[in-house]
C-alpha cells in the first residue's frame, strides 16, 4: 500500500502492517517510512537511529485506538489482549 504521505496515510499503513504481520516494530517502521517519505516523518537520534515524529505517532495513535498497545521491552505495537492492563504501555 502505498501512502500519500500524510500522517493520517501513514499510520493506516502502520496499522495495515501490524494487522498483517500481529506487530509493528518501530525501528522497522521507520526504516520503511523513510524509505517511502523521509522527513518530516522519521528524524536520528545521537545514535543514528531512525524513529518516527510526533505527528506520526499522534496520527497512529489516533486511528489504533484502545485496541493497541505498545510493548516497552519489546518496541513494537501489537493488539490489546486479556491480560494487558490497563493503558497503552505494556511491558
Amino acid at each position: 500500500m502505498r501512502t500519500d504521505g500524510s500522517p493520517d496515510s501513514v499510520a493506516a499503513w502502520m496499522l495495515l502492517q501490524m494487522e498483517r504481520l500481529g506487530r509493528l516494530y518501530s525501528a522497522g517502521a521507520a526504516d520503511e517510512i523513510d524509505r517511502l517519505h523521509g522527513p518530516p516523518h522519521v528524524a536520528y537520534d545521537a545514535e543514528g537511529s531512525p524513529y518516527l515524529t510526533p505527528p506520526i505517532i499522534e496520527a497512529f495513535r489516533a486511528a489504533s485506538g484502545d485496541d493497541v498497545v505498545w510493548s516497552i521491552g519489546g518496541r513494537f505495537w501489537r493488539r490489546r489482549v486479556a491480560g494487558d492492563k490497563p493503558g497503552r504501555d505494556q511491558r
